[in-house]
């Protein structure tokens, strides 16, 4: 076996990895409070369609100048199956992209309708939440197994 086949089969090993689609708490309180009955429903198929696809699904665009060094996107023409058709019934979805650990953070969700744009420091703070909750872990494991 050359160098370049170990190569081939690790990136393939690396882009076949499940993309872990978690949600943070501010995420949960507003698809809470959203009020639509298929808004879980709605957002479970979100969830597989950009686990698939992060970077790239087809309606969502890279937020520029957030001050972090994870991307962070939005999805802007989501719509939920008990919203009535028009262009003011569309839902916003944020998420970050944590490619390194292989998890999408959702963040924030809302109707178009209601709120004009993203909020850029609850993006801010559940992207530091995230950060802070996996170093702790990091550092409960070594010394799990330190001891």
């Amino acid at each position: 076996m050359n160098l370049f086949s170990i190569g081939a089969t690790f990136i393939q090993s690396v882009v076949a990895m499940p993309i872990e689609v978690i949600e943070s708490p501010e995420f949960e309180k507003c698809k809470g409070k959203m009020r639509i009955g298929s808004i879980c429903d709605d957002v479970d198929v979100f969830k597989k369609a950009v686990a698939a696809e992060p970077e790239t699904l087809r309606g969502t665009f890279r937020i520029p100048n957030l001050g972090t060094d994870v991307p962070v996107y939005k999805a802007k023409k989501f719509r939920c199956r008990d919203l009535c058709k028009g262009t003011n019934n569309f839902i916003r979805l944020v998420y970050a992209y944590f490619k390194d650990d292989g998890k999408i953070l959702m963040i924030e969700i809302y109707k178009k309708s209601q709120q004009e744009n993203h909020n850029p420091g609850l993006i801010i703070k559940c992207i530091n939440d995230y950060k802070i909750k996996k170093s702790k872990k990091q550092e409960d494991a070594k010394a799990f197994m330190g001891s």
